[in-house]
C-alpha cells in the first residue's frame, strides 16, 4: 500500500501494483472534465437584456460568480481538474517506483 499526498495535503491510498491503471483513472477522469469545461465555458457567460443598466450590472455580477471572479464556479471546476492530473503524476510515479513527488 502506498500513501499519496496530492496537492491538496488529501492522503490517498494507492494498492501496491495498481498506481498505473489508478493514474489512468485520475487522468481520464481530467481529461474528460476539462474537455466538457472547454465545451460549455462560453455557455456560462451571462450578457444583459437589451442594454438595461440593471441586467449589465446583474449580468456583470452573474459573470464573477460563474466564470470570471477568482472563486468561480469554471475556476473551482479547473482547479479540480488540475487536482486529479496532480494525483495522476503522483500515482504515475509510484508506478515507475519512485516515491510520488
Amino acid at each position: 500500500m502506498h500513501d499519496v499526498l496530492d496537492d491538496m495535503n488529501l492522503l490517498l491510498r494507492v494498492p501496491a501494483g495498481h498506481a498505473a491503471t489508478i493514474s489512468r483513472a485520475f487522468a481520464d477522469e481530467a481529461d474528460r472534465m476539462a474537455g466538457l469545461l472547454r465545451a460549455h465555458a462560453a455557455r456560462l457567460v451571462t450578457e444583459p437584456a437589451l442594454g438595461d443598466p440593471a441586467s449589465r450590472e446583474f449580468a456583470a455580477a452573474l459573470n464573477q460568480r460563474l466564470v470570471d471572479g477568482d472563486d468561480s464556479y469554471l475556476r473551482r471546476a479547473l482547479r479540480y481538474v488540475d487536482d486529479l492530473h496532480a494525483a495522476a503524476r503522483h500515482c504515475a510515479a509510484l508506478a515507475e517506483g519512485n516515491d510520488g513527488v
